[in-house]
């Protein structure tokens, strides 16, 4: 009835997983249901690329590798991930507000960990693998670029540290 009206200013919360049971129902009834599986596990691995391409964890931790190719792969604490950060954004002060420990944690242990293992390569260090911090009994993580950006400024980085050993055996 409002549709004949004219009046489309309906508010709804309709989610994602309604969306899903609308979809598989039928799906399934029909017989399609495989299809309609792989099209939401597709709709939802852009969702969460999206979300990591936006996401403030992510998006500096690039930002900060892509500026400082010898800290790709350095194992360091949250807290010691923390002081570079906000010393990179340190003239963003919504960043570094929100660059606290606690939402470091929740990007690398929690529910954000999806989203930063989207964008980068992530590295544990744990006790059973040796890497983690003896001294302080915490873990460690380490940062790579993913993709050819990436790898490439890992082949730079490597090349300087080739040159810097020659210049130092000399």
């Amino acid at each position: 009835m409002a549709l004949a009206k004219g009046n489309l200013n309906v508010k709804t919360s309709f989610r994602m997983a309604d969306f899903a049971a609308l979809l598989l129902l039928p799906a399934e009834h029909e017989g399609w249901g495989a299809e309609a599986h792989a099209m939401l596990d597709s709709m939802s691995t852009t969702q969460v690329k999206t979300l990591a391409s936006r996401n403030l964890f992510t998006t500096i931790m690039k930002d900060y590798l892509a500026e400082h190719p010898g800290e790709i792969g350095k194992m360091q604490t949250v807290g010691e991930w923390q002081d570079d950060l906000q010393m990179h954004v340190r003239n963003d002060r919504q960043a570094r507000e929100r660059l606290t420990g606690d939402y470091l944690r929740y990007m690398l242990v929690g529910e954000g960990r999806a989203l930063v293992v989207q964008e980068l390569i992530l590295e544990v260090g744990t006790r059973e693998n040796g890497k983690w911090d003896n001294h302080r009994k915490q873990l460690r993580y380490a940062f790579r670029l993913r993709g050819e950006i990436g790898a490439e400024l890992e082949r730079g980085e490597r090349e300087r540290l080739r040159v810097m050993e020659d210049v130092e055996q000399l």
